[in-house]
């Protein structure tokens, strides 16, 4: 028997809506076009950003990963990386 993920909207304009996994893959959620699941850009959803979290699924189990935290991540290594030239600079 293979295993299957439903994930259901539980409010706003979307309320009832339902995304079906049966499959392993990554998911973002966000309200950018270029999302799998895309929010519209209403006022209720405006706390959710452009690319707001990734979805690991790979059923029966999923991961959520938020794409902010990333990104900050890269960001604080690209500045530890460029401190780090500068110190060696000097």
């Amino acid at each position: 028997m293979h295993a299957h993920i439903t994930l259901t909207v539980m409010d706003g304009k979307l309320e009832g809506k339902e995304y079906g996994f049966s499959r392993r893959q990554n998911c973002v959620i966000g309200r950018a076009g270029d999302c799998e699941i895309c929010l519209p850009d209403a006022l209720e959803y405006l706390t959710v950003s452009r690319h707001h979290c990734l979805l690991e699924v790979d059923p029966p189990e999923i991961r959520v990963r938020p794409r902010q935290q990333e990104r900050h991540l890269r960001e604080r290594r690209a500045n530890r990386r460029q401190a780090e030239r500068r110190r060696g600079r000097r």
